[in-house]
């Protein structure tokens, strides 16, 4: 039965859930996800007519990994159940890999960049100084108004 995607996505989540299967192992091709939702929509024998805003369907992967296209990780979601399904950065990254990990990566871009790269953070530079230097400019100017005036 092929059903239309905008009708697809008026299912309850747990609806659009039922054809997953996390017992399987991710499987990363690569590419995009647009060619995912295009693999979903075949296996799931969903409809996308060539005007849908694909910016609104997301494409969840109840896996967490966001390189998987295994169409039984994958379903798809509102922007909102996107972002909850995904898990905290914590989840996602530390927990993944490591502390340690992370420590290194760390380490080994500030010693790319240099001292001098962390040397200028904080720094007035560029448009913000000269902001800062207009807004000086023009406070002086609102104060001699006011001395020749007398107020």
């Amino acid at each position: 039965m092929i059903i239309a995607i905008l009708d697809y996505m008026h299912l309850t989540k747990e609806e659009r859930q039922n054809h997953l299967d996390l017992n399987l192992p991710c499987d990363e091709r690569g590419g995009n996800s647009t060619n995912f939702k295009a693999l979903l929509s075949h296996n799931l024998g969903v409809e996308i007519p060539d005007n849908v805003n694909f910016d609104k369907i997301h494409l969840g992967h109840a896996c967490n990994n966001g390189k998987c296209s295994n169409w039984r990780h994958l379903y798809y979601a509102t922007a909102r159940e996107n972002v909850l399904d995904s898990g905290s950065c914590y989840e996602r990254t530390i927990l993944k890999r490591g502390k340690d990990y992370y420590k290194k990566q760390n380490k080994m871009i500030a010693e790319d960049r240099g001292k001098q790269y962390y040397s200028n953070i904080g720094k007035i530079g560029g448009s913000k100084k000269k902001t800062l230097l207009h807004r000086k400019k023009i406070s002086e100017s609102i104060k001699k108004w006011h001395n020749v005036r007398g107020i």
